[in-house]
């Protein structure tokens, strides 16, 4: 049999920076400010763009053949004295390339592309990052696929910019119209080395430091007015807010912008980045590529995506903050790839005339049924008792048994018992047998695994690999499992609930048959009974405990009487939102489009939601539910169910669409105009969608078997509608429940913040080494000092904590540390449980003033590693003290130095300065 992967503790850190492998640091100590309502406050500073944002370090690695390194200036020649310091080298134009048909010019002599649409953008890194508009370098439906980006470079502010270099475009936000695109090669596609391009990067400033009247100059390279680079200057005019967006959405400007500055370079009287130049172009009905929203065109006294573009003559005056750019150039940074979503398109699920019908079926009271039987000093497989049973005698061995049939797509269910052995064993129902050496099998086992695995040749290969389910009922020993397999797609039921699926061509046809094995142990003996193969299209019937799951806390319910709920509603020209006569409805107009209301303010890394939805109006061919673990349109799970009766899980990390649980049937989805109660549960990597008190599916996410870097640990929560081929979907939603389970079975919750507001009594202070405040609805603590460790306090005091936080590192050096401090009671007394974000771990303890490693720094896999988010758990109870990560168990140490005080979070640096790390949602607990 296939061996089941077993857990192994993490592998020690063997080589460890200077500083970690030391003695730990000592904390800087600082002088307390006066006190302020009986909280002493630590001085902590507040970190520079240039911290955050320098380009690489170390030597430049020899170039690969291209275009030889450009010069680090941002002047083309040395100004006067008091003259204006531009950063004209800094602005590159960027033409987008499309495969070549009959273009009027090429990209190249002999090239296969052509130009299709150019704008502009700003190097923000010497090692080869630009920012620009999101529309410039992504697909548009009017113009057409990006096939290749070509980066053309200003030398000389009097000629036209030189085609340098090809690029692609790594991060995209199309809500914001921002993009970072990194170069990749020369122009003949030779890979160049980024730490030797040593590229002209503009400094970045801080747009939310702009003032009306303040003095903007923009430049870049516009559709009209010649082929080199254009100057021109204006003014700050004021700011505009939109709905999504924190603080400044758009700064506007008097000065005049062509078309083709989009994406350009808007910098301030000391040549700082402080924007990009965005174009809003008319509200006639022409396509315009470059078209932005920016005033309340229709009176509704919101900037939102129901309003239209402002009418100003096909020129632009608005910019996008370099602020808001700042998490997109940090991702780039980080290596993290991040472009809008592209599902895949959905098909109706092809349902046969008969659907359902018997094909073969078996209950094993005669033994003349047509199954072989076979008994040797291994296993042994009989009729036995009106069930057919399996025994393997031989540790590390499979037996199995056929009925002798046939069949291609087809829905085999079974009954098995648990009848004696090791409970480390193998119960597996095998489909598309073709011989002893070529089928398909699907298993669980009696302690509570399955798996998906298929036997080529005489070769085992994992499709699946043994993951948990609670849906086995370990007690009794009894369940009933299913395999549905359609052409390359197999679906799997554990007791009438999906739990997951995999797609395979290997084999189409075969015979079906029942399957034991035993690992590390011999005499394993299972039973078989009531035996069904259907055509697929049947419902399977649900014969588990399918209770919800209980101990949850409810934290809001809204049933839309009025608009004080925090649902999103703005509207655009694709999807409209509305709260009227006690529903939320959304309307989505477009066709293949999806539109969706977000609850503002809530971030939940578990949460459990109740809601009524039913389709108003529109084809059946739609999809409506829940997001979970909301985070951006790039960031989510969606749990669906449509109208034709189907239901769909699928996680979207990154703007990469990966389906869970792929379109499939149910008769206990209510179609058409039928209103549907739905659950849904998001409980660390499990997903459970109802429909109407019935468990539909109960899925793993497979980001959470391992590789957890995949996995979404926290957001908010959003209520969606989808369309495919046919446009005009209307749902209406009501009386959502929103709640979150309650730790250890409803243990008291003795202290929470969401840091929404700045009173809640945390340390706010700054000085020239770091910072601690509120910024955003969150706290950050940041370091721009080497080597120091700083920590802030609630002001509270507890014994026995289990306490939950988010924790997202911003910015800096991966080697760091952040985590929580518990049984603080003074400068010289607490713990800190720390994770560092190049993924290790350490306990320390500060008694008087020394710190003893309780566990020294160790890697674990658990730990999302760079700019990440993590979810830490820490227990400190009695003189145990525990750390889960992102919800998997990472480490666990006793000490009974300390037995209560205050809670706190806490970042550090080693011999780099420059980390930031932003905390939310701290949640305490009794254990």
């Amino acid at each position: 049999p296939q061996p089941r992967v077993s857990a192994t503790p993490p592998t020690p850190k063997t080589e460890v920076a200077a500083p970690q492998a030391a003695a730990p640091l000592s904390p800087r100590r600082k002088q307390s400010l006066p006190l302020i309502a009986g909280a002493a406050i630590i001085a902590i500073a507040a970190l520079g763009i240039g911290v955050l944002l320098g380009g690489r370090s170390g030597a430049p690695a020899p170039a690969p053949p291209g275009p030889p390194a450009v010069e680090s200036t941002v002047t083309p020649a040395p100004a006067a004295a008091g003259a204006l310091q531009l950063p004209i080298r800094s602005t590159v134009q960027i033409w987008v390339l499309q495969k070549a048909g009959d273009p009027p010019h090429t990209a190249g002599e002999g090239r296969e592309f052509q130009y299709a649409w150019s704008g502009s953008g700003s190097i923000v890194t010497p090692d080869g990052l630009i920012l620009t508009n999101a529309h410039v370098v992504l697909p548009d439906k009017v113009y057409g696929t990006v096939d290749g980006l070509e980066i053309w470079l200003t030398f000389q502010e009097d000629a036209a910019p030189e085609p340098t270099f090809r690029a692609q475009t790594v991060v995209a936000d199309p809500d914001l119209d921002l993009a970072v695109v990194k170069i990749i090669s020369d122009l003949d596609g030779n890979p160049v080395d980024p730490d030797a391009l040593n590229l002209p990067a503009v400094e970045l400033g801080d747009s939310d430091e702009l003032s009306m009247g303040a003095e903007v100059f923009i430049l870049g390279y516009p559709g009209i007015g010649g082929e080199n680079i254009t100057l021109t200057n204006g003014r700050v005019a004021g700011f505009t807010n939109a709905p999504g967006v924190k603080g400044r959405a758009f700064v506007k400007t008097d000065a005049t912008i062509a078309g083709g500055n989009s994406g350009g370079l808007a910098a301030d009287a000391g040549g700082h980045l402080i924007g990009v130049p965005t174009q809003l172009g008319y509200g006639g009905e022409d396509q315009y590529v470059d078209c932005r929203v920016l005033a309340d065109t229709n009176g509704d006294g919101a900037i939102d995506e129901r309003d239209g573009c402002v009418p100003t003559g096909g020129f632009i005056n608005a910019l996008r903050p370099i602020n808001l750019a700042l998490p997109l150039i940090r991702q780039a940074q980080a290596g993290i790839v991040s472009l809008p979503t592209v599902e895949p398109e959905r098909e109706p699920i092809p349902t046969p005339a008969n659907a359902g019908e018997v094909l073969f079926s078996d209950d094993f009271s005669s033994s003349d049924s047509g199954w072989s039987e076979d008994e040797d000093e291994d296993i042994a497989a009989r009729y036995e008792d009106g069930h057919m049973a399996i025994d393997v005698f031989t540790q590390n061995y499979v037996g199995w048994t056929n009925p002798d049939q046939s069949f291609g797509d087809v829905d085999v269910e079974v009954d098995t018992q648990y009848l004696g052995g090791p409970l480390d064993n193998q119960i597996g129902l095998i489909v598309r047998y073709q011989d002893a050496d070529n089928f398909y099998v699907f298993s669980i086992s009696s302690d509570g695994f399955y798996e998906f695995s298929k036997l080529v040749d005489g070769e085992w290969i994992t499709m699946l690999p043994w993951s948990t389910s609670d849906l086995i009922d370990q007690d009794s020993g009894q369940n009933r499992i299913a395999v549905v397999a359609e052409g390359d797609r197999f679906t799997f039921y554990i007791n009438g609930v999906q739990v997951d699926q995999a797609f395979d061509d290997e084999f189409g046809d075969g015979d079906i048959g029942l399957l034991a094995g035993a690992f590390g142990e011999g005499g394993v003996s299972v039973g078989f009974d009531n035996l069904l193969a259907r055509v697929p299209g049947g419902s399977h019937e649900v014969s588990v405990d399918v209770s919800p799951t209980a101990d949850v806390q409810m934290i809001l319910s809204d049933s839309f009487d009025d608009e004080s709920g925090g649902w999103y509603v703005g509207s655009s020209k694709d999807v409209l939102r509305t709260i009227a006569d006690g529903e939320l409805t959304i309307e989505v107009a477009a066709e293949s489009y999806a539109g969706w209301s977000d609850l503002e303010g809530v971030e939940l890394p578990d949460v459990v939601v109740e809601l009524e939805a039913r389709k108003v109006s529109g084809p059946d061919l739609n999809a409506f539910g829940l997001l979970c673990r909301y985070q951006d349109s790039e960031n989510y799970y969606a749990l669906e169910i449509g109208s034709d009766s189907t239901y769909t899980i699928y996680r979207v990390a990154s703007g990469e669409y990966a389906s869970l649980v792929d379109w499939t049937s149910s008769e206990a989805i209510a179609p058409g105009t039928d209103a549907n109660q739905l659950r849904v549960e998001c409980i660390g990597d499990h997903l459970r969608l109802f429909a109407n008190g019935v468990l539909l599916a109960d899925v793993v996410d497979p980001a959470g078997r391992g590789a957890s870097s995949d996995a979404l640990a926290g957001g908010s929560v959003a209520l969606i509608v989808e369309t495919f081929d046919d446009p005009g979907v209307l749902v209406g939603f009501d009386n959502v429940v929103v709640g979150v389970p309650v730790a250890g079975g409803g243990a008291e919750v003795l202290f929470s913040d969401d840091f929404s507001s700045p009173d809640s009594g945390w340390d706010r202070a700054s000085d020239k080494d770091s910072l601690s405040d509120y910024v955003d609805g969150q706290y950050v603590i940041g370091i721009s000092a080497e080597s120091l460790y700083v920590w802030s306090n609630p002001g509270q005091s507890f014994t026995d904590v289990v306490i939950d936080v988010d924790a997202t590192q911003v910015a800096g050096p991966d080697n760091n540390d952040y985590g929580v401090l518990c049984r603080y009671q003074d400068f010289d007394n607490f713990y800190r449980i720390l994770i560092s974000g190049d993924g290790y771990y350490a306990f320390i303890r500060q008694v008087d003033g020394e710190s003893t490693q309780l566990i020294d720094w160790t890697q674990s896999s658990a730990i999302n590693q760079g700019a990440a988010h993590n979810h830490l758990t820490v227990i400190c109870d009695g003189d145990s003290l525990a750390l889960w990560v992102n919800d998997k168990f990472v480490a666990e140490a006793s000490d009974g130095a300390l037995g209560e005080g205050d809670i706190g979070l806490t970042a550090g640096t080693f011999d780099e300065a420059g980390v930031r790390v932003a905390f939310d949602n701290v949640i305490v607990t009794a254990p």
